[in-house]
């Protein structure tokens, strides 16, 4: 076995690990079982981001990653701070406020090697960046108020079947991976939720730099966390439908949203198009 294959068994044997040691808290057990109550569209409509700056970051974020070799690319937001506020600012701060539909400003991981020439960066397993594909294929870019306002996840996530008696057992899984075991173990603060688009919760905090998937993950459970607590108070709390248009009728409502969607791959392919033609 090469150096090279034994660093990757030790993380899948770490990652493995830690799958196991987060296991499952009773609220996340009661509130899996709640999403999976819920129908496909209303599930989907919980993934949903509605903020035409987080959506142009998501698609910056893609840009950057193409022609990038290989691997799993990470990025880190800068923070926002208003100009003159304070005597000393971070060099890598924004200097000013941007308006509330700009895209915010991030950096890329810096590549850092050893003499060697080994790459010194995080571990990703082959089931997550496998997973980190497959999301990013399933990301589609939705007009509600404007102009791509809205990251919605495909229907192809949300399809009626179960597998394995767990329904929506793919989305739950990815989710699971992108957050590397962590997704809904601990219920964020009442100001994250509050502001919770650019929140951010306790594992995505923890990575430093991550991968837009993960902090498009991040957004859905937030989302759901901020539903979740909602309906403790009041259990007829209805989940208001973003990914089918409300006078739409039709017994193929859940493929609706790739109907009327544009998947973010092929966004980027057109913006780079236009930066480079």
């Amino acid at each position: 076995m090469s150096s090279e294959e034994l660093v990757r068994a030790l993380g899948e044997l770490a990652v493995s690990l830690r799958r196991r040691r987060d296991g499952s808290n009773a609220e996340k057990r009661a509130l899996l079982k709640w999403l999976r109550s819920l129908s496909g569209e209303e599930l989907a409509s919980l993934c949903c981001v509605e903020d035409v700056g987080f959506v142009k970051t998501l698609l910056h974020m893609a840009a950057r990653s193409r022609g990038s070799s290989g691997g799993v690319q990470e990025f880190q937001l800068l923070p926002r701070t208003v100009g003159g506020a304070s005597g000393i600012q971070s060099k890598r701060a924004a200097t000013k406020t941007p308006p509330r539909t700009a895209p915010r400003e991030f950096v890329k991981r810096p590549v850092v090697r050893t003499v060697d020439g080994d790459v010194v960066g995080s571990f990703y397993s082959r089931e997550y960046e496998e997973s980190s594909r497959k999301l990013l294929r399933g990301m589609r870019v939705l007009n509600t108020l404007q102009s791509c306002d809205t990251v919605a996840l495909s229907m192809e996530f949300f399809q009626p079947a179960e597998k394995k008696g767990a329904k929506f057992a793919e989305f739950f899984q990815l989710m699971e991976v992108i957050s590397r075991g962590a997704f809904l173990i601990e219920c964020p603060s009442e100001a994250t939720l509050k502001h919770r688009v650019w929140g951010e919760v306790k594992w995505l905090k923890e990575q430093g730099y991550y991968s837009l998937q993960a902090l498009f993950v991040n957004q859905i459970e937030l989302n759901i966390w901020t539903s979740w607590k909602q309906r403790k108070k009041d259990t007829s709390t209805k989940i208001p439908l973003q990914v089918v248009p409300p006078l739409v009728q039709t017994p193929h409502r859940h493929n609706m949203i790739d109907h009327v969607s544009l998947s973010v791959t092929a966004i980027v392919k057109v913006l780079m198009m236009v930066v480079h033609g």
